[in-house]
Order: C-alpha cells, then sequence, then structure tokens
C-alpha cells in the first residue's frame, strides 16, 4: 500500500509542476516554429538578473494555475534574459528598454503587442487580452495610424496602448496630435485622464497648468480622491527635494510652489503646508528661522517629525552644496543638545524606532560633537538597550549605540 501511494504521488508530480505557466526551454526560431504547429502566438518574457518586478513576475504570478489556465493554451511562452545569450538580439529586435517587458509575436515573427512592466494576475490577463484582441492591439493601431483618419478616441486608445508598450517617442507624437484636438470640455473628462497621469505631464507643463486651472471640473468628472492624489504626490515630491537639499535645476523652484500650493485645497493641505513652510526656509538657507521654528515645536513633535526637520536643517547644506549661514554649525550643536534633553525626558516611554530616529535628527543636525554630549546619548541608548531587548528593532538601535561609544572613546 505504501509503495502504491508513493507512485501515485510520483505520478501526479508532473500535473503539478505543470499548474503555472510553462515557460519551455527554446530558442526563438524554435519558439516559433512551436507556435506555428501548434496553432498559437509566443509569448516572450524579456527579463533581466536584477529586476525585482521580473522576479515578482516570475515567483508569484506566473506561477499560479490560473495564470497557466490562461497563457498555456494560448501561447508558446518564453523567457529570456537581455543582457546574455540570444537575449542580447531579442532585446534589439524587439526595442527592449525598460524591465520587464513582454511581447506577443505572430508564429511569422510579427509583433502582434508589446507591454512593459509588472502587475497583479487579473490586471495581467486584462492588459494582454488587449494584445489578443483585433482592434486594440499594437500592430493594428500602428497601422491604423499610418493610414491617417482615426477620431479622438482612437487617438486615446492608440496613445494608451503606446505607453503601456513603452513606445514613449511615438506616445509623444499622438499625445501632442490629440492635445491639439481636444476640446477644454474634452480635457476636463474622465474619458481623457489619462493624459495627465504621464509621466511628461509635471508642475510647469501646459498640461499641468491647464489641470490647475481646472481642478473642480477635473474633480467631478474624475473623482475628487483621484485627482488630489495624483496633485499631492506631484507637490509632495517636490518639496521634499527642497527641503533635502535634493532639488535639480529643472525642478519646480520656491517661488511657483510658494504661488500654487496654498490654492490646492487638497485633503492633505495642512500636510502640504507644513512642507512648504520647511522648504521655504531651506531654499533661502534661512538658518537662524528653521532653528527656532524647531525648537519652538521640539515639545509637540514625534520623533519621526523631529528627524524630518533635522535633514531639512541639514538640506540647508546639502541644497547649498556645503555653502552654509555662518551661525549654521552653532545653531546645529544647540538643536543636538535640545534633541538629547528630549530623549532624556522620553527614556522610559520611547520604542527603539523613536530613538533610531532621535539619532538620526542629531545627524541631520551635525553630529554630537562633544564629548559630553556623547556621553548622554550613550547613557540613554543602554538605558533603552536595556529595556527594549525584545525589540525587533533592538539590533539596528545597538549598532548606532556601538558607534557612539566608540566615538566616545576615540576609535573609528
Amino acid at each position: 500500500m505504501r509503495l502504491l501511494i508513493v507512485i501515485c504521488m510520483l505520478l501526479q508530480l508532473p500535473a503539478l509542476a505543470q499548474e503555472g505557466t510553462r515557460f519551455r526551454e527554446l530558442t526563438f526560431d524554435e519558439a516559433l516554429a512551436a507556435a506555428k504547429k501548434e496553432g498559437k502566438l509566443v509569448f516572450v518574457d524579456c527579463y533581466t538578473s536584477w529586476c525585482g518586478p521580473c522576479k515578482n513576475m516570475t515567483e508569484k504570478v506566473f506561477p499560479q494555475k490560473e495564470a497557466g489556465d490562461y497563457f498555456n493554451p494560448r501561447f508558446v511562452c518564453v523567457k529570456y534574459d537581455m543582457e546574455k545569450g540570444e537575449g542580447l538580439e531579442l532585446a534589439k529586435r524587439f526595442d527592449v528598454h525598460a524591465y520587464p517587458t513582454f511581447v506577443i509575436v505572430r508564429a511569422d515573427g510579427t509583433v502582434q503587442h508589446k507591454l512593459v512592466g509588472g502587475s497583479d494576475l487579473k490586471e495581467f490577463i486584462a492588459r494582454v487580452e488587449k494584445g489578443l484582441d483585433e482592434k486594440t492591439n499594437l500592430l493594428f493601431l500602428n497601422e491604423a495610424y499610418e493610414r491617417g483618419g482615426m477620431d479622438k478616441a482612437q487617438l486615446m486608445g492608440y496613445y494608451s496602448v503606446l505607453s503601456e508598450a513603452g513606445e514613449d517617442e511615438k506616445a509623444a507624437r499622438v499625445y501632442a496630435e490629440l492635445w491639439g484636438r481636444l476640446t477644454d470640455e474634452e480635457k476636463t473628462s474622465a474619458e481623457y485622464w489619462r493624459l495627465f497621469e504621464n509621466e511628461t505631464c509635471v508642475i510647469g507643463t501646459p498640461a499641468f497648468d491647464f489641470l490647475l486651472a481646472h481642478l473642480g471640473e477635473m474633480r467631478e468628472s474624475v473623482g475628487r480622491e483621484r485627482v488630489d492624489r495624483f496633485v499631492t504626490g506631484y507637490y509632495w515630491e517636490a518639496l521634499s527635494n527642497i527641503a533635502l537639499g535634493y532639488a535639480k535645476e529643472d525642478d519646480p523652484d520656491i517661488r511657483t510652489l510658494e504661488r500654487q500650493v496654498p490654492t490646492l485645497g487638497v485633503e492633505r493641505q495642512a500636510d502640504l503646508e507644513r512642507l512648504l513652510e520647511l522648504a521655504g526656509m531651506v531654499a533661502r538657507q534661512e538658518a537662524d528661522k528653521l532653528a527656532a521654528l524647531i525648537e519652538k515645536r521640539m515639545p509637540e513633535l514625534t520623533a519621526n517629525a523631529l528627524q524630518t526637520y533635522a535633514f531639512g536643517y541639514r538640506g540647508i547644506s546639502w541644497g547649498g552644496k556645503g555653502a552654509v549661514p555662518e551661525n549654521y554649525g552653532e545653531l546645529g550643536k544647540r538643536l543636538v543638545g535640545l534633541t538629547v534633553d528630549k530623549m532624556e525626558r522620553e527614556a522610559e516611554t520611547m520604542t527603539a524606532a523613536d530613538l533610531q530616529c532621535y539619532f538620526l535628527a542629531i545627524s541631520g543636525f551635525g553630529e554630537a560633537g562633544d564629548k559630553e554630549t556623547l556621553r548622554r546619548m550613550v547613557e540613554v541608548g543602554d538605558k533603552a538597550l536595556a529595556r527594549l531587548a525584545d525589540d525587533p528593532e533592538a539590533g539596528q538601535l545597538k549598532y548606532y549605540v556601538d558607534g557612539y561609544k566608540r566615538e566616545l572613546n576615540g576609535k573609528k
């Protein structure tokens, strides 16, 4: 009986192993030949060894039974590392420049559709379905566009497919053509919202300016939550870059942000305006003003919030590429002292994560400096480690405390 059970289990193994998507070990020419023989299309997974989303698709999406049920009957599935072997030539052939990229190819070698980026299985299958539809696949739309005569709805569909395929130059041309043909009323409709959810629609561009001028209509047609989330994300990133000293020359300047942010009326308006205040001080290198604000708010600030302000203080130096106000260092020392005072007051209640935030805040203000301050920091750290021995983050906290001990003892 035991032998019979083992035999049954062994017989089931191939079936179990094939529940998910079956990627075959074939050259591309062999895959085309197999597709022709079986009356299928070729599905090509273009990946690299270092690509996180590629691994997610390989390990979590394609192995699902539902994935196998969908892909195996329709496709000869193959996958190639685009940086090795045959993948090097296929990367040129398919114009692959982002990972993962998925290409649907006819048995004669003609590319029918292309998708860039992974997603969960349900969404991914929906994306692939567009590539199988004779009226929405990339090949059909490319040919239809070349013939001319596309209406605005068709151009919108074509633009979306080009964006999905990573065909950025063609997508930009179609975008410009469509934008020029739309009325203001059409631009504010949900049908064309994707024109704004585009990496080229950023603060300062005509499309973004149009969005700001028609926020009310956009919220009504698209939905307030979606529009506000989109707008808030751009301003949060722009303000954070300035506050942390990361802003580049082509990023929105602080004057533009100070003019626009107060008019937004988004759900996180108060958070944006607090960040705007910080970014303004950093951009103008107002160390005195920022230090006074931090000192005033110190009693009420959480450890994480204090860390944010401290990184803003450091942003004065980073944004100025090392050029700082004359009293910058002295003000930083005072803020370090106030932070240590706060740590000592909260020694019995703060978590390991809180203490790490305080240590990071101190580094933002300019490090501890004198030995007495270092001694106090080590003392608070040791007490916290004794109290928080079972905390999952205690190991990382010990790393900081040991570093301060070495510094206190004059060791690196």
